[in-house]
């Protein structure tokens, strides 16, 4: 069974096979995740800020979040960051869930929420989350709007 739960230092350790997957695809979000945490640039504790772990069993198989745009000059704007899902488990909607559960959460804290892909595929699924192609943003590709 598969358990979303909330990232924390104590996991750090189960990245490892997240960060060789992610970096044998030429992917360097998952260390960078890892070595941002680390050093406390980005701990994602901040209101409306999360990130969070899904879990088969003991094992982490995908990881995601939400924090204060980085790129932007607006505090009202949030991305989504450093979404990570092991190939072994994608097309089972973990994506998806991360994605969604990390809308909800920054609702009421963010009035945009933006994101950076270059992966067609994660590109689609962002699409079915409710992002549209972004313009005018720096180092942004989708956006997301919350209604008024």
């Amino acid at each position: 069974m598969q358990e979303l739960r909330t990232f924390n230092h104590n996991h750090l350790a189960e990245l490892a096979p997240l960060i060789a997957a992610s970096t044998a695809e030429g992917y360097s979000m998952v260390q960078r995740f890892y070595d941002e945490w680390q050093s406390g640039v980005q701990t994602f504790s901040h209101p409306g800020e999360g990130f969070w772990g899904i879990w088969q069993g003991q094992r982490l198989r995908a990881i995601g979040g939400i924090s204060h745009d980085p790129y932007q000059p607006s505090i009202q704007i949030g991305r989504i960051r450093h979404v990570y899902v092991l190939p072994a488990w994608r097309r089972h909607g973990l994506a998806q869930q991360l994605v969604l559960h990390s809308l909800k959460h920054a609702a009421g804290h963010f009035a945009q929420i933006s994101l950076y892909t270059s992966n067609p595929a994660a590109a689609q699924l962002y699409l079915r989350c409710g992002f549209v192609p972004a313009t005018g943003l720096v180092r942004t590709t989708h956006c997301y709007n919350y209604p008024s």
